[in-house]
């Protein structure tokens, strides 16, 4: 099979806004009418998962079709699918399939690819777009596809990973399925084992397992079929956590500078409660939601089997006419129990909310065991948002504790029942009632409403129920060295829980063994000590580590205000790591500048590396200029490199200036002066500027000021 690498380099540097909201949406239409657009299908979808670190990377295909709309064979029409990411994803790649070759997108400045990707679409060429639309919203189009007839792609992009005492997990996000109008049938997970990542285990699929494979294309591998019947549920994927004494830390040296990246697990230095006893409430309101009894259990069940360890106990006690238990007693929460216990449930959930006794018969339960224990509430009820109800049934609850148990709670209400104005803020629902709750109970809540998934809110109460550390502060050096440029996951550091770890990328120069200091309070207790790693301890990485810093590092300078130098190192960045940003795009198209011979189509080891070179290609003085500046282009002796296009743009995009053709009549080297002008011969004013060489193997540029 020949497969050609189609090269095309788009570079946006106007800021493309989009729908501030989440969305996802899949339709197919004819751009020349784009009034009227149908539900697309997603016909086959499969994913590969590779474990990173802090990461994991995703290779997911997916085959469309506008099957069953009232489109004629003949007629054209584009795809557009509309996604979103979870906070701090990267996108790092896209393919398109034409036929049986395959193409390979570009990354370019979203001006130039727009641009080219609407005159194609005029042209009747093959192309694909992918774009960042809005902070973690895209968007990807392709064109054409007949209406009889289907369209292949692949989106590559890095998820960042969970982790606890035991595992290394993610979702993999098959919610996206849910936009194809007819469901789909199968989603086939693919990944591999290796010396640090083992034991891959399918979580929210019951009964569906990973099977041992070995083909030319993939290698040994494992395999998971998941059928219709589970791809409503929220999928993940984990592996056995490589941290060892809570610390994982792997690294990648480029010449002089390396890279590390840190999963730092506090319960490994803090010890915090031993042998907890948890009682987890579930209430359902079936007007309120949008999942189903199953569903509801089965995701909790498969957090408790994540966040839990053997040391703990737990019960479960149920919402009905009369409040069921699991068991009359506390049970050990190790993975066989926790299974069990799910398993043989029956029908243990009315479809209405009987809140009050479901939350008086939990705190009875562990009242009648000791006293000792934390209650989980599980609900979606909307019945208690008044002040005058919620105020009275507080402290009912309240006089029922002595000492007060912890209330953490999971609110997956998502209905926009009721409104209530309290003490100069809006509260929705039951939150007035859970928001004081859980602060009276020094507790904690979440709710559904925040514009997160339930399994989100569930995981996240659940990592709550350890404790937390208090003015944190993390330092990282080695013994002979710095490090720069660190950049955390999520959260800052200034208040660290417990079972939630911090993820941390970041640049070193210098000698092993690598020193991590940290101190805080905990428990009322100052704690402070310091980690010492040897390079023992490190673990291997390869170049998706620098992709990995340049995305964290590329999100941090999106959330910044967006000026002229702030763009540009954005562009920079994102062009030089093969990372999708705001003004940048992946471009597919037919007309390939380089064949790509040796691509597998399934074959993830195969990827060949697009970034752009690093080596000093380009080199301008004086810069910054006044007057005049020199742009020298050295591609090297002996270099194969053909320039396809060069050119001065402006910080919004627009193409000002281009050398002669003569400038450029050797191949190799070459270099013209710039005086400062547009093509028209008008001065430009003072700024930042960029000269953009376009070869049909690499994509080069340097950044020129003008004073």
């Amino acid at each position: 099979m020949k497969n050609l690498l189609v090269t095309s380099i788009v570079v946006v540097f106007a800021f493309i806004s989009g729908n501030v909201s989440g969305y996802s949406s899949l339709t197919v239409g004819d751009p020349r009418n784009n009034w009227w657009t149908e539900q697309g299908t997603i016909e086959e979808a499969e994913i590969h998962v590779r474990p990173q670190g802090i990461f994991m990377d995703f290779d997911l295909f997916l085959t469309f079709s506008a099957r069953d709309s009232y489109y004629s064979p003949s007629d054209t029409l584009e795809v557009v699918l509309n996604f979103d990411l979870p906070q701090d994803a990267i996108v790092h790649d896209s393919w398109l399939w034409f036929g049986e070759d395959t193409l390979v997108a570009r990354l370019l400045d979203k001006w130039t690819a727009t641009a080219i990707y609407e005159g194609v679409v005029k042209r009747r060429r093959d192309p694909s777009i992918l774009q960042k639309i809005y902070n973690n919203q895209y968007e990807l189009r392709i064109f054409p596809m007949a209406a009889n007839q289907t369209r292949k792609v692949k989106i590559s992009f890095m998820l960042p990973t969970r982790w606890n005492k035991e595992k290394v997990y993610t979702a993999l996000l098959n919610e996206l399925l849910g936009t194809s109008r007819f469901p789909v049938q199968n989603l086939t997970v693919i990944t591999w084992e290796d010396e640090t990542w083992k034991n891959p285990v399918l979580q929210g699929a019951a009964g569906v397992s990973f099977k041992a494979m070995n083909t030319a294309s993939l290698g040994a591998h494992y395999r998971a079929d998941v059928g219709a019947q589970y791809l409503s549920n929220r999928l993940s994927i984990s592996f056995d956590s490589p941290a060892k004494n809570g610390v994982f830390m792997s690294t990648y040296e480029n010449g002089e500078e390396g890279l590390y990246q840190m999963a730092l697990m506090p319960s490994a230095f803090v010890r915090a409660e031993s042998g907890q006893k948890v009682a987890v409430l579930f209430d359902y309101d079936i007007s309120n939601t949008n999942l189903t009894i199953d569903q509801v259990l089965l995701q909790a069940r498969d957090l408790l089997l994540q966040n839990l360890s053997p040391h703990d106990s737990f019960n479960l006690l149920f919402s009905n006419i009369s409040i069921t238990k699991a068991s009359n007693n506390w049970l050990p929460a190790d993975s066989a129990t926790i299974t069990n216990t799910f398993k043989n449930l029956s029908n243990p959930l009315s479809s209405y909310s009987n809140l009050p006794t479901l939350i008086n018969a939990g705190i009875e339960f562990i009242k009648t065991r000791g006293n000792k224990g934390k209650i989980i509430l599980i609900s979606n009820s909307s019945d208690y948002g008044s002040s005058q109800v919620a105020n009275k049934l507080l402290n009912d609850i309240m006089a029922l504790m002595d000492p007060i148990l912890p209330f953490y709670i999971a609110d997956y209400c998502n209905a926009w029942n009721d409104y209530y104005w309290i003490n100069q803020r809006s509260y929705y629902n039951n939150e007035y009632f859970f928001t004081n709750l859980s602060k009276f109970t020094k507790g904690s809540y979440e709710k559904i409403l925040d514009g997160k998934s339930y399994t989100e809110i569930l995981d996240n109460t659940l990592r709550y129920l350890s404790g937390s550390i208090k003015s944190f502060d993390l330092y990282t050096k080695l013994n002979s060295g710095i490090c720069y440029g660190r950049y955390l996951l999520g959260s800052g550091t200034d208040i660290v829980y417990i079972d939630n770890p911090i993820l941390q990328v970041g640049k070193f120069k210098g000698e092993f063994p690598f020193e991590i200091y940290y101190s805080g309070e905990f428990d009322s207790e100052i704690i402070s000590d310091e980690i010492i790693l040897d390079e023992a301890d490190m673990h291997a990485s390869d170049s998706l580590l620098e992709a990995m810093w340049a995305g964290i590092y590329i999100q941090h300078l999106e959330q910044q205000t967006q000026t002229n130098d702030v763009i540009s190192e954005i562009i920079q960045n994102s062009l030089s790591e093969r990372v999708l940003s705001l003004y940048t795009a992946f471009l597919c198209i037919e007309e390939a500048f380089l064949p790509c011979e040796d691509c597998e189509d399934q074959n993830p080891t195969a990827i060949p590396d697009f970034k752009v070179s690093r080596k000093e290609v380009l080199s301008a003085y004086p810069n910054p200029f006044s007057a005049s500046v020199t742009i020298k282009v050295s591609l090297g002796e002996g270099s194969t490199e053909k320039i396809i296009q060069a050119g001065i743009y402006n910080i919004t995009g627009e193409l000002i200036f281009v050398p002669a053709p003569e400038a450029m009549q050797s191949q190799q080297e070459f270099e013209f002066q710039w005086d400062g002008l547009d093509k028209d011969g008008n001065p430009l004013p003072a700024g930042v500027y960029i000269f953009i060489l376009q070869t049909d193997k690499n994509g080069y540029q340097v950044k020129l000021v003008k004073q």
